[in-house]
């Protein structure tokens, strides 16, 4: 979510939520954004980040001044080279596509999916046992969420 009027000044927590460390432990940076500036803009993706609820939910429904068409910045011009996606849509287009696939995500369409998920969740953690161990988050957390993607799209697993 990107607002429209970034502020000037340092950025006195030096978060960038998809940096190594932040991704590695999120916690103190978490705490340190709820306690002391729970309106944090971040100048590393130039992005805010809201840690109180009291905060977001204004945030959430105030789309012209909190957009999310910017997306996140992973990388300069990641969001050019990808075009546009729902995530990074605002209001009418956003609500426009959600209607098209929301039924995709109701309570009895994602519970359809539960065996499937599990089947491969099975096969996941069979292959890590058969292996003697490995690396949890690359071969079961990453994976995971791609096989069921690509499931779901009709895409081959190879």
């Amino acid at each position: 979510m990107v607002v429209n009027r970034p502020p000037t000044g340092l950025d006195p927590v030096g978060y960038d939520p998809l940096s190594p460390d932040v991704m590695d432990d999120p916690y103190p940076y978490y705490r340190r954004l709820l306690a002391d500036h729970p309106v944090y803009y971040s100048s590393a993706r130039d992005v805010w980040a809201l840690s109180r609820y009291g905060d977001l939910r204004p945030a959430l429904k105030d789309w012209h001044t909190f957009s999310s068409a910017d997306g996140v910045n992973i990388e300069p011009g990641f969001t050019e080279t990808i075009g546009p996606e729902i995530l990074n849509m605002d209001p009418p287009r956003h609500d426009q596509l959600r209607r098209l696939v929301s039924h995709h995500f109701s309570n009895n369409s994602v519970g359809a999916y539960e065996p499937m998920v599990r089947a491969f969740a099975h096969e996941l953690i069979d292959k890590l046992s058969a292996d003697g161990g490995g690396d949890f988050a690359a071969d079961f957390s990453q994976r995971l969420p791609v096989l069921v993607i690509c499931h779901l799209m009709g895409i081959p697993l190879s």
